[in-house]
Order: structure tokens, then C-alpha cells, then sequence
């Protein structure tokens, strides 16, 4: 049974009780008045308050039968879908799980709200079961050069922006971080994933995580990360947003292998532009150039 199933169900039995009447719930049914609109003194806001349906944050959906790894180290195992249930294990960062199930549960740290998954993982020779909440997954993996890179979301910070993290592993132990910040309203679509060496000198490949939402106004993040074979360089981290028929704000590079490009040169570029006040034509309103020298594996602005 669905959250919001059992929840409706609760709610219908809770006015029963109390000698309310209402009509049968659907299972897909949504609120169509606040709980302080219901006049009935024998059931306090703070009641309705408790009975509202917590929703878990689409980007950490996952489907039974894939295989999910751990963003983090230590993270628990439980024996059900609890908080307070005993932890019976550990995992490690990068740790491989193949998902059984998911728990109609949800829990709410801070900003993120993830289902409980069944996992089944192997562990000193042994097939082992347990639950793992779900913002514990990566979001997007590769491997290369004998590294592991995964791309997945952090605590957020005071001011509720989500922290993206993209952790490097080497032999099963944590070798680098590099984090960014996203507004939380993008964390719908996320992109992860290799290019070329964009005509870098000493560079073997560049790794790009991207992260968008699905609606006009909400920001999309890019973090350039330059992999030399050891370690990952990051570049400032790109933003673009638009409005359709009313503004842009588009942020890129221009690579030494790109139409433009000069060689030891990373060239950021910046165009906002507006619609008019009495038409429908865009017209640029900001274009700004920023000039990145590459030199000797270091990147100088």
C-alpha cells in the first residue's frame, strides 16, 4: 500500500471515530483543502499536521533488480526501514548493492527525503539483506584508470542549497572530493558522464556532472572536472537558466578542440539577454569573456 494510500485509510478511520462522515478516498487522491479548513474541534491541526503525506525526492528513485553503490562510508544497514531499528551492518563508499525492494517508508533528513530500500549485497563471502535508505545511493558511476567515480548528494547546507559531491575512490578507500552547490529545485535530471581531453595538454579525459530541474526558471549546474589519470581538476562551476520569450542566462566553455578555441586556453563566456518590453525580441543585455590559462597541469585565471 502506497504513503498516500495509508494515509487517506488513517484519516478515514481517525474520523470515524470521532463520529465524522466522509465520502470513500481513492488511492490517488489528493488534498483539495488544508486541514485548517476542516471545522471539527475534536481533531486538533496538529493531528491533520502529523497524517500529511511526506513524498521522497524523485532523483533518489531507484528500480528493484539495479545495482546501486553507497556515496558514503559507514553507511547503515538496518534490520527494517527504521531509524530506530538495530543497524546489523556497514557499508563502505562505493560499496556495489542490488536493490530487492522498496519500502513504502520514507525518511526526511534535513532537506532530503528518500524511500527505504531492501538491499542484498556480498560481504567476506557471505550473501547478506538489510535496509539502506535511499539518499545513501550514488546517482551516476564510472570507472577508469583503476578509480571509481561516483556523483551523489550531500546535507544541505544552512541556507537548504544541495551540495553535489563527486568522490574518487582508489583501491576501496576515498582518494578525493570535489563539491558544488545546486539550488534543490533542480534536482530533477541528472547528467554524468565522459568527453575528451578538449585538446588539454596533460589531460586524459574531462568528466561532466550536470544537474537540471524540469521547469523554465530553475537552474542548470555544470561542474568541468579535468582528469589527468591521478586526480580530477575542477573548473568554476557553470550556471544557465531561461524563461521562454522572456530571458536567458547561459554560461560556457570554450576548449582549445573547440570552434574558437586557442591552445592553453580555457575561455568562459557569458550572455544574459531579455525580451522587450513592447515585443517578443531577445536582446542581450550582458556578453562577458573570462580567460583561463592551462599551464603545466594548473589552472590559471
Amino acid at each position: 500500500m502506497s504513503t498516500r494510500l495509508r494515509s487517506s485509510a488513517l484519516l478515514v478511520s481517525m474520523a470515524i471515530v470521532v463520529g465524522l462522515s466522509y465520502p470513500a478516498i481513492a488511492a490517488n487522491a489528493k488534498p483539495i483543502a488544508s486541514p485548517s479548513t476542516l471545522k471539527s474541534p475534536a481533531l486538533s491541526k496538529s493531528l491533520f499536521e502529523a497524517l500529511e503525506p511526506e513524498y521522497a525526492d524523485y532523483i533518489f528513485e531507484v528500480e528493484s533488480g539495479s545495482v546501486q553503490r553507497m556515496i558514503s562510508d559507514k553507511v547503515n544497514v538496518r534490520v527494517s526501514p527504521n531509524m530506530k531499528a538495530d543497524s546489523i551492518d556497514t557499508l563502505s563508499i562505493g560499496q556495489p548493492v542490488t536493490v530487492v525492494s522498496k519500502s513504502p517508508r520514507i525518511l526526511k533528513l534535513g532537506q532530503r527525503s528518500a524511500h527505504w530500500y531492501k538491499v542484498r549485497y556480498r560481504k567476506d563471502g557471505k550473501d547478506l539483506t538489510g535496509y539502506v535508505w535511499g539518499a545513501n545511493f550514488s546517482l551516476g558511476y564510472h570507472t577508469r584508470d583503476g578509480h571509481d567515480f561516483l556523483l551523489g548528494v550531500g546535507p544541505f547546507n544552512d541556507d537548504s542549497t544541495a551540495i553535489m559531491v563527486v568522490n574518487v575512490i582508489k583501491n576501496q578507500q576515498l582518494k578525493q572530493s570535489i563539491t558544488f552547490d545546486v539550488s534543490p529545485e533542480s534536482l530533477s535530471y541528472v547528467d554524468f558522464k565522459w568527453e575528451s581531453s578538449k585538446g588539454l595538454e596533460g589531460i586524459k579525459n574531462t568528466l561532466i556532472a550536470k544537474v537540471s530541474g524540469e521547469a523554465c526558471g530553475i537552474p542548470t549546474t555544470t561542474q568541468y572536472m579535468l582528469w589527468t589519470g591521478d586526480q580530477l581538476v575542477s573548473l568554476p562551476v557553470l550556471t544557465s537558466v531561461s524563461d521562454a520569450g522572456s530571458f536567458y542566462h547561459s554560461e560556457d566553455y570554450v576548449f582549445p578542440s573547440d570552434k574558437g578555441g586557442k591552445k592553453g586556453q580555457i575561455i568562459k563566456t557569458l550572455k544574459v539577454a531579455e525580451a522587450d518590453e513592447d515585443s517578443e525580441k531577445m536582446t542581450i543585455t550582458q556578453q562577458e569573456r573570462s580567460v583561463y590559462l592551462w599551464k603545466n597541469g594548473r589552472l590559471v585565471k
